[in-house]
């Protein structure tokens, strides 16, 4: 049965915290202070082997190189100093998986971004009638299974490795994001981006609870040359393309189509807001899209909000006392300048962490709906920036550019890209506007919106039974 999507909105938008009404004026009566330290991340010791390997697709067995698979030691965590240590043995549950490096897709700073799968260790090898060709035996017809500890003969007779492992591929694809530790030592300090934190920011968001809408950190391993971030691969590519395809077919995106982006874009705020995390770098090639599920990656920037102390007086803690956060002391420029708000642009002595991703989320809204980026500079030199955001004439911008913009969504826009932090909106204010709570009639009929609102009610369904049983104990 197909789901309303505005009844699926009404529930989301029910649930919104008593953080997403904070306005800076409230936030600047308090103090001001450093970020607070992500827990240690949770990291296994690893090995890149090659395996054998059966292809049930072509009936062979090869070797397979590249693989990573989890050494049997202690799990590893970071300590003051940065480095990481053996805490506790838990990695019993990764010993029949590796990971397998195919293709290599980009460069970044502290290493490479790698495209792969998944392979897991054969409980029973299909081993009958095989004629041995080089370094890869040839399947000729197959009777029966064999137990994997009983082939330990097939494997040295064709010429395998020593080990009587066997793995086959899964269905699930991957991203490796490999950084070596030469140049996260060397950047330590001098580089914004923290690979070591974006762990931690991805685990910390992850625990327990894995948000649909928030890329999730599968498993992090290391050796004594790289450190591997190993995160699902979306397959639909970035939010970007899309916007970017519609643009080149139509000038622009439909109200309805940017409705649908913007409305997952807003769950990832709430999400980051209810847990304290600030992204900082919220831009169109950092949301992936799966399945018409969009998810945001790259946490390299993330910072965690502090909070008031419910005691003391200039004390700090995190978002679980549900007190009210605190400004952040000015970090430097950091993130994309289209997206950087123009406080962290001007380095202000202090920002709302949370304010700057929505600024970020309102940006977007104005390339999806205006077809083109707002400025190149967010500051009063910019032509357009002083326009919008200075002068507050986005209004008559749109009129003389001739775009037809319904006169919610130019309110909205308008009302979020105002440099005068005190006047922006808040959260709750643009989850709660006309333009975002409107229904169309493709709403209704919309299989995409569907999804996403059923998939972001199944989390919410489970979030609430965890509430209640943690209130019973």
């Amino acid at each position: 049965m197909s789901t309303d999507s505005s009844d699926n909105w009404d529930e989301i938008t029910s649930e919104i915290g008593d953080f997403a009404f904070l306005t800076y004026s409230e936030l600047a009566e308090g103090r001001s202070c450093r970020p607070l330290e992500f827990p240690a991340p949770s990291v296994l010791r690893c090995k890149r082997s090659t395996i054998n390997f059966y292809n049930p697709h072509t009936g062979k067995y090869h070797l397979l190189d590249n693989v990573l698979l989890c050494k049997n030691s202690a799990l590893s965590t970071r300590n003051r100093t940065g480095t990481l240590e053996s805490s506790r043995s838990n990695s019993s549950e990764y010993q029949d998986i590796g990971y397998c490096l195919k293709k290599k897709l980009s460069s970044t700073v502290h290493g490479s971004v790698f495209k792969g799968f998944v392979v897991k260790r054969m409980k029973t090898a299909p081993l009958c009638n095989i004629s041995p060709k080089g370094n890869t035996a040839t399947l000729g017809s197959i009777h029966e299974d064999v137990e994997v500890k009983n082939i330990s003969r097939f494997i040295h007779e064709f010429d395998f490795l020593g080990d009587e492992s066997i793995y086959e591929p899964t269905h699930k694809s991957i991203i490796i994001k490999i950084s070596s530790w030469e140049r996260i030592r060397k950047l330590r300090g001098k580089h914004l981006k923290d690979p070591l934190k974006e762990v931690q920011a991805m685990q910390y968001l992850g625990l327990g609870k894995k948000h649909p809408n928030i890329i999730s950190n599968e498993i992090a391993l290391q050796d004594d040359t790289f450190f591997y971030n190993i995160m699902p691969l979306c397959k639909d590519g970035d939010l970007g393309g899309i916007i970017m395809s519609d643009i080149t077919a139509k000038g622009r995106m439909s109200e309805h189509d940017a409705r649908h982006w913007f409305r997952q874009i807003l769950i990832i705020l709430h999400h980051l807001q209810c847990n304290g995390v600030c992204h900082r770098s919220i831009t169109l090639d950092n949301i992936v899209v799966h399945h018409n599920v969009c998810k945001l990656i790259d946490f390299g920037l993330a910072l965690r909000i502090p909070y008031e102390h419910p005691i003391e007086e200039y004390g700090t803690t995190d978002a679980s006392d549900g007190t009210k956060r605190r400004l952040i002391i000015s970090q430097g420029q950091s993130g994309d300048l289209t997206y950087m708000s123009p406080e962290v642009f001007s380095e202000d002595s202090r920002f709302d962490g949370c304010a700057v991703d929505l600024w970020s989320a309102g940006v977007i809204l104005y390339i999806m709906l205006i077809g083109s980026k707002p400025f190149k500079l967010p500051f009063p030199t910019d032509t357009n920036f002083d326009r919008i955001c200075m002068d507050c004439t986005l209004t008559d911008c749109i009129d003389y550019w001739g775009i037809d913009l319904s006169a919610d969504a130019m309110d909205l826009l308008q009302n979020m890209l105002v440099r005068d932090k005190r006047k922006r909106l808040t959260l709750a204010a643009v989850m709660k506007h006309p333009w975002v709570e409107a229904i169309s009639e493709n709403d209704s009929k919309s299989s995409s919106s569907s999804s996403i609102n059923s998939t972001y009610s199944s989390w919410t369904s489970k979030m609430k039974i965890r509430g209640r049983e943690k209130k019973r104990q």
